[in-house]
């Protein structure tokens, strides 16, 4: 509860996932990732409901216990080489920026924003 108003707890997903192999020589670069999985927001939404795989399960944990669920970015490539100097900053650039993104959206601040705010699990 914050500021006497009983909102729904909210939480932000997203994936970044990679298998280094480290006998593959090159290295894994962005379109490596683009060509398995590269979704922002609501596309996150649409890809993994009722999928069994890790977004899937916390979509599906979350609309079980009545939890909003903020996707942010959700990024995959298949098992390959170490992940580029350029791709990983690119990666983490576009998570942080769908993050920012969400916030932005909100109604309101959260913690740790709000340092006032409270939730109760």
């Amino acid at each position: 509860m914050s500021g006497g108003v009983n909102r729904p707890m909210r939480i932000a997903i997203g994936q970044v996932a990679h298998e280094t192999n480290t006998f593959c020589s090159g290295p894994t670069s962005a379109a490596d990732f683009q060509a398995w999985e590269w979704a922002l927001g609501d596309e996150i939404i649409q890809r993994h409901s009722g999928v069994r795989d890790y977004l899937g399960s916390m979509i599906a944990g979350a609309r079980e216990r009545g939890v909003e669920v903020a996707p942010t970015f959700a990024t995959f490539a298949y098992p390959s080489g170490t992940i580029a100097a350029g791709t990983y900053r690119q990666i983490l650039d576009t998570l942080l920026e769908a993050i920012r993104f969400d916030y932005r959206r909100l109604p309101r601040p959260i913690w740790p924003l709000d340092p006032q705010a409270t939730f109760n699990l």
